[in-house]
């Protein structure tokens, strides 16, 4: 082995001494406590092999389009760093025009980053879709813990694709515009954005000719 493998495996060894031991040695900090809702809840639930074919960092991740994602990822991470922001909404103008699919595969090149976590949120409350392109069929999601009717930590999913965590927008409801307007919202956003910075949030919004959902959403 030569040297820089050997420096290599070294440093891998390092990172995850520190890392165990700061939930070992810290298990009653605040960060610790709020972190394993987000990101430690259960077994990944997505079946890579019932990915919709659009997904093409997992149904094609050789393909050109790939490479166009990573571009986008690249400069969004500069920009982000830049101005020190870390939530993201994905709009269109009407539907049909690929904004889930667009969502979904930035988050899924985001979360294959070393440093980066990603939690996607369904929040096109009229005509979710993210759940179907990765081939799942959650209980809860988004407008439950809204309606408080079920707890966050109940409404994440651990996809099992890279570091990507997905809230879906969860049991159909007739008053989206409201719901993603409440005080409740504004406070699981506010949450979202300012707990850690190396976590990005991506908003899948329903599209901004049909609904109001997005100005809300823009707002925050």
């Amino acid at each position: 082995m030569s040297r820089i493998e050997k420096a290599l495996e070294n440093a891998v060894k390092l990172r995850e001494t520190t890392a165990k031991t700061t939930v070992v040695t810290e298990p009653h900090s605040t960060e610790a406590a709020v972190a394993e809702p987000f990101f430690e809840i259960g077994e990944p639930l997505v079946d890579q092999s019932l990915v919709d074919r659009h997904i093409v960092f997992i149904a094609d991740p050789q393909s050109p389009a790939v490479e166009q994602y990573r571009k986008l990822r690249a400069r969004i991470i500069r920009i982000a760093r830049k101005d020190a922001l870390n939530t993201l909404m994905i709009a269109s103008a009407d539907a049909g025009e690929g904004k889930t699919i667009t969502a979904i595969n930035l988050a899924v090149a985001i979360a294959q980053e070393i440093d980066h976590t990603v939690l996607l949120v369904d929040a096109d409350l009229r005509n979710p879709s993210v759940h179907k392109y990765l081939g799942i069929k959650p209980q809860f999601g988004l407008s439950d813990y809204l309606m408080n009717k079920a707890a966050l930590p109940d409404v994440l999913i651990k996809t099992g694709i890279g570091k990507l965590v997905l809230l879906p927008a969860g049991t159909p409801v007739e008053n989206p515009a409201e719901l993603l307007a409440s005080e409740r919202m504004r406070d699981l956003v506010r949450e979202m954005k300012q707990r850690y910075r190396d976590r990005y949030v991506i908003f899948d919004s329903a599209p901004v000719l049909l609904a109001a959902d997005a100005l809300s959403l823009g707002s925050y």
